[in-house]
């Protein structure tokens, strides 16, 4: 009755259901945590939201294949599922993570990849669906639970930036097409993937990770604080935690596979990695990009401590693109004008707080880490606030302006 664990999920929105009961399971998870699980199978028969639903939150009426999946667990989560705020209530839409078989999206498009938050489907020849799960990674490990949709904040962020950036940058490539689910996706599967796909071009990945530093903090704190570099460089003396640096510095690192550790390394070091002239490019876009973007959030209200991108080239026109997602919580540090003070650790609105989290409770690094609900909570709420003040918009609205 229960569906196989997989690292390889695929990702649905539900709205209000009409759910049979099935069958209770008590300590269904064959990790040995004591949790029980209720399952429950749902047909296509939804309801719109009435006046005497609740006024907070808008259902999604979007359509459901027979046989999806909900869980309720004793905390609320099960393995890359995260319920929303409004936990208990039928009208929120939930989250259903489903096994993605050899047939891939729908039967129609292949799964190609699966990483630590995309699955990544064959379109054609020359183009991939990107779709963002609601899974969350810190320190290179994936949560077993995820944030209620992040991956439509992640997605929806990053268009945005892409748009942006063009502007700014006119030479600048990205892998972008559309935020339009394939044709050969089914009505209602496209309905389910609409906010969090992204429909790219399909190139070559330099393998390594272009990280752009403005601020020390983290692991460049850590390593100024050892032997006054970071990633080989020397930096000037005196630096507090979270100071600015003098200009952004491109500290690049490995890419590293599902499961293993990115590490640091020096530019020297990333252009035998991708070539000289492929590492000087990569460095180039990273910094012009990261400068655009920090003058472009600083005066909405963020500071971008650093980020992190990924290129990939344009075989056909031997160009640079800027690949993958840009600008999110996920692949950056972002902090609070307002709230900026120079020598300590600052308040910040991205998974930050998930890794100091992790870190005062001795989990860094350690696999099968389930986040409490508070952590879920907090950190959605961090994610969403985020996406308001460099959108302008709340995630609601920019999902509906896509209907």
């Amino acid at each position: 009755m229960y569906p196989p664990r997989s690292q390889a999920y695929r990702l649905f929105r539900l709205g209000s259901l009409n759910c049979d009961y099935l069958e209770d399971e008590d300590d269904y998870d064959d990790e040995g945590n004591d949790s029980s699980y209720t399952a429950y199978e749902c047909e296509d028969d939804f309801s719109s939201q009435t006046d005497e639903d609740d006024d907070d939150e808008d259902c999604d009426d979007d359509d459901v294949e027979d046989d999806g999946w909900i869980f309720h667990s004793a905390n609320g989560m099960h393995e890359g599922l995260a319920e929303g705020p409004l936990v208990g209530r039928t009208n929120y839409a939930l989250h259903v993570y489903e096994e993605v078989g050899t047939e891939g999206l729908d039967g129609v498009l292949p799964l190609i990849a699966s990483g630590k938050v995309r699955e990544l489907f064959q379109v054609d020849g020359n183009s991939l669906l990107f779709v963002a799960t609601d899974r969350i990674s810190a320190y290179d490990v994936i949560m077993k639970n995820g944030v209620p949709d992040k991956g439509i904040m992640l997605t929806l962020m990053t268009a945005h930036w892409f748009k942006y950036l063009q502007q700014q940058i006119p030479d600048l490539q990205t892998h972008f097409i559309s935020l339009d689910v394939p044709s050969a996706v089914s009505a209602d599967k496209a309905a389910q993937l609409r906010g969090r796909s992204m429909h790219v071009r399909k190139l070559k990945v330099f393998p390594v990770e272009a990280i752009v530093r403005g601020y020390i903090s983290g692991s460049a704190w850590a390593s100024y604080q050892k032997n006054g570099t970071v990633n080989g460089k020397k930096m000037p003396e005196g630096l507090q935690e979270s100071q600015e640096l003098p200009e952004p510095i491109y500290t690049p690192s490995t890419k590293a596979e599902l499961g293993a550790h990115d590490e640091n390394i020096s530019t020297e070091e990333a252009a035998k990695v991708v070539g000289d002239k492929y590492a000087a490019r990569i460095e180039e876009l990273a910094l012009k990009i990261y400068k655009a973007a920090r003058d472009y959030a600083r005066e909405k209200g963020i500071i971008i401590a650093d980020t992190k991108f990924e290129f990939g080239l344009d075989e056909a026109t031997d160009q640079v693109v800027l690949v993958d997602e840009v600008l999110t919580p996920d692949s950056s540090r972002f902090w609070s004008v307002e709230k900026y003070q120079i020598g300590k650790g600052q308040d910040s609105f991205d998974k930050q707080y998930l890794r100091d989290w992790l870190t005062s409770n001795n989990l860094k690094n350690k696999e099968g880490v389930s986040m409490t609900d508070d952590v879920v909570a907090a950190t959605r709420a961090k994610y969403a606030e985020a996406f308001r003040i460099l959108t302008g918009k709340s995630v609601e609205e920019a999902v509906g302006e896509l209907r």
